[in-house]
């Protein structure tokens, strides 16, 4: 039976474009704040297309309290927080204040399994294989890393020349390098000179993806999905 889910988005991130990754916790009553809900769509990838997670002719907002149309929970290995879409409007119905945001942070001992420091060429603790990844029961959480800068870097592949965005930062005296995916991000760093770039006072979510199927030998990524600033970031 379908439902309907009241999420603040904590999440809008690049994901095979036009698609996004969207996710945040769900809203209850009381003003009280509950677990983590992913809208997917019903296809590879999961991800959701502008048609469907359009709110308000327009795409959610990172803080949106948002009313979200779903069809049944969806769980896939670590990605415990799926639910698919319904093909209906989604609908903004307030906002999270900043200052509330502290009450949302999270813990987690580890960012999953730190196996692979160096499996890939630009990051750090960055991935796990599918057979770890499936023995994790979440995908998601919002973190206050240390010591986190911004790393504009790029790379030339079929000699055609690309800037790269990966933060590095501590979590529980771990340093991750992840890629970054949340758009007003990028779209700041894009305009920025190949460099290191603190980034100060501010919170991660970060998603650990699906397998990249893809790949020769597939991983599942760890990303920053978003990052919080009170203030505009890089400016």
């Amino acid at each position: 039976m379908a439902y309907v889910k009241t999420v603040v988005c904590l999440a809008n991130s690049i994901k095979q474009h036009p698609g996004r990754c969207i996710a945040g916790r769900e809203w209850l009553e009381g003003d009280k704040i509950g677990g983590w809900i992913r809208p997917v769509g019903n296809r590879p990838g999961d991800h959701v297309m502008p048609s469907e997670f359009s709110c308000d002719k327009r795409a959610p907002r990172l803080l949106d309290i948002i009313e979200v149309p779903l069809l049944k929970p969806v769980p896939h290995d670590h990605q415990v927080e799926n639910h698919l879409v319904d093909a209906k409007p989604w609908k903004r119905v307030g906002e999270l204040p900043y200052e509330r945001l502290p009450e949302l942070l999270e813990a987690p001992p580890s960012l999953w399994i730190n196996n692979h420091a160096n499996d890939t060429e630009h990051g750090f603790y960055n991935c796990l294989t599918p057979a770890e990844a499936a023995e994790q029961n979440f995908s998601l959480t919002l973190i206050r890393p240390r010591n986190c800068v911004a790393i504009v870097d790029s790379a030339t592949w079929e000699g055609v020349t690309k800037k790269k965005y990966h933060a590095r930062f501590q979590h529980e005296n771990v340093e991750y390098v992840l890629s970054i995916t949340d758009p007003m991000v990028t779209d700041v760093l894009y305009k920025k000179d190949v460099c290191e770039y603190p980034l100060e006072n501010v919170d991660l979510c970060v998603s650990l993806t699906e397998p990249n199927l893809k790949e020769k030998n597939p991983r599942c990524y760890k990303l920053v999905a978003a990052v919080f600033s009170e203030r505009p970031l890089l400016r």
